[in-house]
């Protein structure tokens, strides 16, 4: 390859090198030494390896070997009219879910496989929208979009479950349960008190006092210990 290829010295603008068996001048540049190699070898060198079922070449070993384990496996997948083969069965199960496509872009309504392809999808083809909650009445904003798929699964997809919703004023805590135990300690400590001792012990005092609770409070305490 180093007779067919002819590389100049390096410039500032980064290195050139020109393919001396056709003539043709490459404008590709390089900072770097290794860049070019692999450049050369990749569009510049002698195609090695090539399929024998498709015919099909490509310039490095890698794309081959990953060709191969993905289009002329032992494990065929069903889905009609796709002709793929893949070499496990787990890369053949994920495969097929690409197939089912439960996962739809709410900005362009494209369906994705899986959870993931949807997610690069978004990061990538909607990168302006993708720090914006698309939830119905939610305009949050995120500086990241792990930062705004955090926000949809502990906003949106934890919200009104009933072990940790207040049943005395209907504060949702969206799945926090020890922030829910701390509220009632705080806003609702007299009520949880009122609910597990009774109310006070005379009549017509009033309920609201918490002084009236600390004799039924001392005698849970004495008949506890």
């Amino acid at each position: 390859m180093s007779n067919r290829i002819q590389k100049s010295s390096q410039k500032a603008s980064g290195l050139t090198c020109i393919c001396t068996s056709c003539g043709k001048h490459c404008d590709e540049k390089f900072p770097q030494k290794t860049g070019l190699n692999k450049h050369v070898e990749q569009i510049h060198g002698e195609i090695k390896n090539k399929c024998e079922e498709c015919n099909r070449t490509y310039a490095t070993v890698n794309t081959y070997k990953s060709h191969v384990r993905n289009f002329h496996g032992t494990f065929p997948c069903s889905h009609p009219g796709c002709k793929r083969k893949l070499s496990t069965l787990k890369s053949l199960n994920y495969h097929l879910d690409t197939h089912v496509r439960e996962f739809p872009c709410k900005i362009c309504e494209k369906p994705f496989g899986t959870k993931s392809g949807l997610i690069v999808h978004m990061d990538t083809v909607h990168a302006e929208y993708s720090c914006v909650c698309t939830v119905e009445g939610c305009n949050a904003r995120s500086p990241h979009p792990a930062a705004l798929r955090a926000h949809v699964m502990f906003v949106h997809e934890v919200k009104n479950q009933p072990e940790t919703v207040c049943k005395l004023c209907g504060h949702d805590f969206r799945g926090m349960k020890q922030n829910l135990r701390k509220h009632m300690e705080t806003a609702h400590w007299l009520d949880s008190f009122k609910e597990k001792f009774g109310k006070p012990q005379k009549d017509g005092e009033d309920e609201d006092v918490p002084e009236n609770h600390l004799a039924p409070m001392r005698l849970a305490i004495k008949n506890a210990t």
